[in-house]
């Protein structure tokens, strides 16, 4: 076989012998970065919405739905700029006049603020 020959074969199988080598590592790092189906962790549960203060619980454990559903906005929307104040601290009078002003500033709808109402007067003081 001529020299030429051989050279021309010997370039080919070394052409071959890298595009194999090639092949080879492209298989080897695709298979290593392809999806692998593994468990996950479920997603955390949203936070618990803040919890109304013991002397708010026990005044509604027996209370109609409007007056629960009115301390939970009550400790939702009126606990978060400021600490709460307990229905009894003020009477049914001032709480309407508290009622008006830091309703739009709570941004409760009609039936929150009528519930929010609701309970506040349920446990405001007597005259």
């Amino acid at each position: 076989m001529p020299l030429w020959q051989t050279n021309i074969k010997s370039l080919k199988m070394k052409h071959t012998n890298s595009i194999f080598a090639l092949a080879f590592t492209a298989i080897i790092i695709l298979s290593a970065c392809s999806h692998k189906s593994t468990p996950t962790a479920a997603a955390p549960a949203p936070a618990a919405p803040k919890e109304a203060p013991a002397q708010f619980n026990m005044m509604t454990a027996a209370a109609g739905p409007s007056v629960v559903e009115g301390e939970k906005v009550y400790v939702a929307k009126c606990g978060q700029c400021h600490d709460l104040i307990k229905p009894s601290e003020h009477n049914a009078k001032e709480w309407t006049s508290i009622m008006k002003s830091m309703a739009v500033k709570a941004k409760l709808n009609d039936v929150e603020k009528a519930d929010v109402m609701a309970f506040v007067a349920k446990g405001a003081k007597v005259k």
